[in-house]
């Protein structure tokens, strides 16, 4: 239904929030702007948009395209900061962004999705072009390919004509609506009817010589970003593939190209949580049926060897990933292996030494642990579907006194947040107090790093043995420096936030 209140089903003229699926316009819109001569791919970022700083290594606006600028996240920015990111607007970004004073890494030197990037491309498009990245993309993009119905929607207050309200299920039951009144776009923000999606893949496939939007970017090593322009490049089933999904705020999305089998599959939702990438390939396994050079993935037999408990302690512990500072907990309880995210678990079932597979998931998901000397293994892979694989490093765990967490107590302060942080200890342990939002318990990781759940890792730095301030890490947004400005007193009572 497009909307429960009034029982308005789907149809042909229901618009859709397309989420990131937007960015392939974005994109699109760039090149086309490169193709008028207004700017080139291998300009300097700072000459459309000098607020950004003057990093060592020029970010160029390739980088922003194929996600390898290094720019942090800036929804994790602002929700460090206290800020509800979906209500913010392009200008509070922007000055978000000109803040940092590092990046997560070097420009070129490695891809990783940052939707900041796609944000400043829609500012870059709105000076080059002299208007809004609506009239822009309206002129170069959507105009041209007769997509009638889709636009970039910045202004939060306007009338949709047949726009499906975005949903979430409750938990007691039911939808709630979730429709965000958000007037940022380039990183998301088209609305489009399904027949839209349908005349641009028809548009592409007329018109060859946009086909560069297909092709990947290329890292300082010579190798290939799986980021084209707005566009994942991936495979399914030995299948060359291209497309993007999205999710935000009561709304899924996915696009799927098969481009050696001229098929698209194209799954819009105005519900969220809806896995729709996976719906896509489920629809493009009927329709390409056995024209696939591999085998559908099929979830593993859940068949399993006897280990005993004390094989099983052999590999538990923490386990990190060093690019992104995801943590992973590795425990046994009642004699089973547990595989812990710190917000959901899974059971990992044995399948040779030190081999497990993931139970309960959709996905085939094994697990292997390699040792490096000694009993205790240094590494944890973990494989998806054959094919997608992370590596997390063993790290011993922390233990610290509670007189040693009571030198942690204090004021933090970071000027690329514009934010302070408050440190306490109560009850044999340290909580963080921040604007914005609730009290939170630090969960003690290894060495001097503690995790705040939802907001990353926090890794503290020392002089001379003294607590001198940390560096917090999220998946997108890494070595944010906070100071420490003042010491506290080491308890203090507890108040709950304000309600």
């Amino acid at each position: 239904m497009a909307n429960l209140e009034h029982d308005i089903p789907i149809d042909g003229r229901t618009a859709f929030n397309l989420a990131s699926v937007s960015k392939q316009f974005t994109a699109a819109t760039v090149l086309a702007l490169a193709g008028e001569g207004q700017l080139a791919l291998t300009d300097n970022i700072r000459k459309y948009i000098p607020e950004i700083p003057a990093y060592e290594r020029p970010i160029l606006v390739t980088d922003l395209v194929h996600h390898t600028s290094g720019i942090r996240e800036y929804t994790h920015l602002l929700q460090l900061a206290g800020r509800d990111a979906s209500l913010a607007t392009s200008d509070e970004i922007l000055h978000a962004l000109a803040r940092q004073r590092a990046l997560n890494f070097d420009p070129g030197l490695r891809a990783s999705y940052s939707n900041s990037n796609y944000v400043l491309l829609g500012v870059l498009v709105a000076r080059v072009a002299n208007s809004s990245l609506r009239e822009a993309a309206d002129r170069l993009v959507f105009g041209p390919a007769g997509m009638t119905g889709a636009q970039f929607r910045d202004d939060p207050r306007e009338v949709i004509k047949h726009r499906a309200t975005g949903y979430s299920v409750r938990h007691d039951g039911g939808f709630a609506i979730e429709t965000a009144q958000r007037a940022v776009v380039g990183n998301g923000g088209v609305y489009a009817t399904v027949q839209d999606l349908v005349t641009w893949e028809q548009y592409l496939l007329a018109h060859p010589e946009l086909s560069r939007l297909t092709v990947a970017g290329t890292l300082r090593s010579g190798e290939s970003s799986p980021y084209a322009f707005g566009l994942e490049v991936d495979e399914h089933r030995g299948l060359p593939t291209i497309g993007h999904g999205g999710s935000f705020n009561g709304y899924s999305a996915d696009v799927v190209r098969f481009p050696t089998r001229n098929i698209s599959v194209i799954c819009l939702c105005n519900l969220f949580g809806v896995e729709a990438a996976r719906t896509t390939r489920k629809l493009a396994d009927i329709f390409i049926g056995d024209d696939f050079p591999a085998p559908a993935v099929v979830p593993a037999p859940l068949t399993t060897i006897t280990v005993s408990v004390a094989d099983l302690e052999q590999v538990t512990g923490i386990y990190v990933n060093p690019d992104t500072n995801n943590i992973r907990r590795i425990m046994v309880r009642d004699g089973q292996l547990i595989y812990s995210r710190g917000t959901s678990e899974s059971t990992l079932a044995p399948t040779g030494k030190r081999r497990f597979v993931m139970r309960g998931v959709p996905d085939v998901v094994e697990i292997r642990f390699e040792p490096e000397g000694g009993s205790k293994p240094l590494r944890m892979i973990t494989t998806v579907n054959a094919v997608h694989s992370t590596t997390h490093l063993a790290r011993p765990a922390a233990r610290h006194s509670p007189e040693e967490l009571q030198h942690f107590v204090g004021v933090y302060s970071s000027d690329e947040l514009q934010v302070r942080y408050h440190l306490l200890y109560r009850d044999g342990k340290l909580y963080l107090n921040r604007p914005g939002l609730d009290e939170t318990a630090l969960v003690a990781e290894y060495g001097d790093a503690f995790s705040v759940p939802g907001s990353g890792l926090f890794e503290f730095t020392r002089n001379d043995g003294r607590i001198t301030g940390f560096a917090v890490g999220t998946g997108r947004a890494q070595g944010i420096r906070f100071e420490k400005i003042e010491e506290q007193p080491r308890t203090r009572p507890h108040r709950p936030p304000d309600k």
